[in-house]
């Protein structure tokens, strides 16, 4: 997908565009894998907000990849990961519990991403944050259980 630069690719463009069904099992395995902490963070988030863009864009009417390149661009009301748990929250795509567990990855994944020091998972604050996260365990929707393997990957990690 081109960005508004005169038709050139930027960067950032690179992160707007959906991943193939190979790509995301490519990811879905690298996951999987032993990685670095930090992996595990960006990557479990990233999967999350992979999933959650699938469930948002058949709630609009025009759910094309331009319409979504507009929503989701710079500027766009879906710019980034807290804005769409807002909205799949306003459009009921998930409950209070699971957008209180999305945030929970979001403010993991920023502070592993974000820190000047290397973090583990096993640092108390991370720790305290994973507790938090509290998930039916019947009846969960598709969101829920991706939630769930991003909590449990996380908490065997270091």
């Amino acid at each position: 997908m081109a960005s508004r630069n005169r038709g050139r690719p930027k960067l950032r463009d690179l992160s707007r565009t959906p991943p193939t069904a190979q790509e995301q099992a490519a990811l879905r395995g690298d996951f999987n894998k032993n990685q670095p902490p930090i992996v595990t963070a960006v990557l479990g988030q990233s999967l999350l907000e992979i999933e959650l863009d699938q469930l948002l864009r058949p709630h609009f009417k025009h759910h094309d990849d331009a319409t979504w390149a507009k929503l989701t661009d710079d500027h766009g009301p879906f710019s980034n990961f807290n804005s769409k748990i807002i909205s799949a929250r306003a459009f009921g795509i998930c409950n209070d519990v699971v957008r209180d567990g999305l945030n929970t990855v979001r403010n993991i994944r920023n502070a592993f991403a974000h820190s000047n020091r290397p973090l583990k998972f096993s640092h108390e604050l991370v720790v305290k944050e994973l507790k938090n996260i509290t998930l039916p365990k019947v009846k969960r929707s598709s969101l829920c259980k991706s939630l769930s393997v991003v909590q449990e990957t996380s908490e065997t990690g270091e």
